[in-house]
């Protein structure tokens, strides 16, 4: 007998797994082609795919499998209990699969494919190599539940089995056939002994076939409709008392785990196993049946609910649990922090308060009184103005006033410097090819609006070629607007983008009418450009070397020893070739945007753009990177660089574009803006940055 037995349960999870198995698969397999319908910017696809999906979870899966079994056959469809096993439960785990994916889809940083772009890959290499491994790695814990609720649910399967009959079987008890439906609407009029017996009174051990499938019939839902609605009320009562329950008892269960030492933990930890591994159907056996044992006896409602609460309270208590381990330590152990008097540790400076004094001030000053105190800013902090924007200011306010030689500017690095009047030109020896025939990038009548705002207005500008030009304003003004317009992330409103000639997004026809240049053509212009973004927009899953080979493989299709050799190249130019191996996660932020650089020059473009590329580093890590891109200017590099290092600007730019409400105010060389401003607004605006200091080295 225990042979028989041993035998039989082997085989029953061989099919088991084998359904699980198969119905994973094609789940997920369904999953893959759902979630890019609802991806999809086409309303013929989304629909389809959010009735798919609201009705596959929200319908029980006993119900679907019941459904599925009984409805083929009314097609014309004759299949075996056991592939209507595996289509009921691959449909709905896609479901469940399918916005698992869609999430995980959705959770890749827009950066990360913006940066995909810029390299020159297509929308399906694009989806292969970056959004596909992200998205995977997102969600490969839900994917994983989702896998074993399908092996637990496998036990559903068994209502599902070869038709014997179309019925119950003959005799007396296929008139009250009904009867046993009723229990689906019913359930809690009927008893356990009331189960157990047909109307007629004969045992359930005198019914043939009792689980065999029944035909479907039409006319027993319309003659059975008012118990379908007692039973969906039913239905939503239990959920909600279950729901409720379980939720607190999940929280109370998450509390001992967290605060009640490590026997709390090592005993719940078991048991929430031990639930989370039992298949549910087993649990409400165990309850209903179990019960009397110990005392317990319940009815069929009772019963369930107390098995929903405590297998839900399994789940909740992992839920409540994560998240009171996602709450830093900082949030609930931390001190009151005294922020640092700037008077008060410069004691020396305070004669420098006095506005007049010509020197440097903390306070507002007399003049601009809109611009706010001097003292709530620092290097990379910003101060609010009278217009509520934010700008990078410093704690000490330079004026423009005549130092003699070898004077001391405070604050202008992390140490001192002296004033030498010609050290730009003895430092940096810039390659400077101007007057050229064709500029390296042409903006005529830039217009670019969000909605019903508009972020620029007419732009026109000129970037010659190998001319570094540093774009600086107040926050919010549309200098990165204007940036992403020339790289082609963001499609501009209105005129037209050329890079070395050629038109760049849209072309104007003779009759002014915008016309879209072709995908392709675009891909090949965007191929001279090279950006480093201010987020670094390194891919995650992959190395140093791997960000900067990728492009070379995938788009450029060299060989992987060919392209690793040149991407360490050019890891070896910026000072990482000993972080090649390393993943983003494991370099600082000054590393990662020099990886970045790495990555962008690594295509050999023509320009390089740069948006705010030291904005989020602190200063000796934004000094690590502006020496790569002084090396660059050095090479002849064309560059255009959004940033508020006004002192890299003054030092390396030869071209600086002051913007502010997305107008271009004031464009020429580093001289006439920081020696001689001829506009009140970018006047004002100097006065603000420490780095002012700076138009002393010119």
């Amino acid at each position: 007998m225990s042979i028989k037995l041993f035998e039989l349960l082997l085989q029953a999870s061989i099919y088991t797994v084998t359904i699980s198995v198969v119905s994973i698969l094609i789940g997920f397999a369904i999953a893959i082609v759902i979630s890019a319908m609802l991806l999809s910017r086409q309303r013929l696809f989304v629909l389809p795919a959010q009735i798919f999906i609201s009705f596959f979870r929200g319908a029980p899966l006993l119900v679907q499998l019941l459904l599925i079994y009984n409805l083929l056959p009314v097609i014309g469809i004759n299949v075996p209990s056991i592939v209507a096993a595996v289509v009921g439960l691959s449909l709905c785990t896609a479901a469940y699969q399918a916005e698992n994916l869609r999430g995980g889809f959705s959770s890749v940083p827009v950066g990360l494919v913006e940066s995909a772009e810029m390299v020159g890959m297509t929308p399906i290499q694009i989806f292969r190599r970056i959004k596909a491994p992200i998205a995977l790695r997102l969600t490969f814990p839900a994917l994983v539940n989702e896998a074993i609720l399908i092996l637990k649910a496998s036990s559903l399967v068994s209502v599902v089995r070869n038709r014997r009959a179309d019925t119950y079987g003959s005799g007396p008890c296929r008139q009250h056939l009904p009867a046993a439906r009723d229990f689906c609407f019913r359930g809690p009029d009927l008893s356990r002994h009331q189960l157990d017996r047909c109307p007629c009174g004969r045992s359930d051990r005198t019914l043939p076939a009792r689980s065999a499938a029944m035909t479907f019939d039409t006319n027993v839902i319309f003659s059975n409709l008012p118990e379908i609605l007692h039973g969906a009320w039913v239905t939503i009562l239990i959920w909600i008392v279950t729901t409720l329950a379980a939720a607190v008892l999940g929280f109370l269960v998450a509390v001992a785990r967290r605060f009640g030492g490590v026997l709390f933990d090592r005993a719940f930890g078991i048991v929430i196993a031990v639930l989370r591994g039992t298949p549910f159907l087993i649990q409400i056996f165990l309850v209903y049946y179990g019960g009397p044992f110990v005392g317990l006896s319940l009815d069929p409602i009772p019963a369930g609910i107390v098995g929903l609460s405590i297998y839900g309270a399994a789940y909740f208590s992992e839920i409540f649990r994560s998240g009171f381990a996602a709450v830093p330590k900082g949030a609930y152990r931390g001190r009151p922090v005294r922020w640092p008097d700037t008077r008060a540790d410069h004691p020396a400076h305070i004669a420098a308060g006095d506005d007049h004094a010509g020197v440097a001030t903390f306070g507002q000053h007399d003049d601009h009184p809109h611009e706010g105190d001097g003292r709530s800013v620092h290097h990379h902090r910003a101060g609010v103005d009278g217009d509520t924007q934010r700008h990078r200011l410093a704690a000490i306010c330079f004026r423009r006033g005549a130092l003699r030689p070898c004077a001391i500017l405070l604050g202008t690095g992390r140490n001192h410097r002296l004033v030498w009047p010609s050290r730009r030109n003895e430092t940096h020896q810039i390659q400077v090819f101007q007057h050229m025939s064709v500029p390296a990038i042409a903006v005529k009548n830039l217009v670019k609006t969000f909605g019903g705002s508009t972020v620029l207005h007419g732009i026109d500008l000129e970037i010659e070629q190998g001319q570094v030009s540093c774009v600086i304003g107040p926050s919010g003004s549309g200098k990165s607007t204007l940036l992403r317009c020339m790289a082609f992330l963001e499609e501009s409103t209105k005129g037209t983008i050329a890079v070395n000639g050629e038109v760049l997004g849209f072309a104007e026809n003779a009759k002014g009418v915008r016309e879209r240049v072709p995908t392709a053509v675009n891909r090949q212009i965007r191929s001279q450009i090279g950006m480093v973004f201010q987020q670094f927009n390194l891919w995650p899953h992959m190395t140093a070397l791997g960000n900067v080979s990728e492009a070379l493989k995938t788009v450029h299709k060299m060989s992987r020893r060919d392209a690793e050799e040149r991407a360490m190249a050019q890891l070896v130019k910026v000072g990482l070739e000993a972080r090649a191996g390393h993943y983003p996660s494991q370099l600082s932020g000054g590393q990662q945007q020099r990886v970045a650089i790495a990555r962008a020059l690594a295509l050999n473009p023509k320009i390089m753009l740069f948006d705010e590329p030291t904005s989020s580093l602190d200063p000796e890590l934004t000094g690590e990177v502006l020496n790569v891109m002084r090396d660059l200017a050095a090479e002849g590099m064309t560059m255009v660089v959004v940033s508020h290092e006004i002192g890299f600007a003054a030092t390396v730019g030869q071209q600086i574009i002051f913007l502010d409400h997305g107008k271009v105010l004031f464009t020429g060389p580093p001289q006439d803006v920081f020696k001689r401003p001829r506009n009140p607004r970018l006047e004002q605006f100097l006065d603000t940055y420490i780095d002012r200091g700076a138009s002393m080295l010119l």
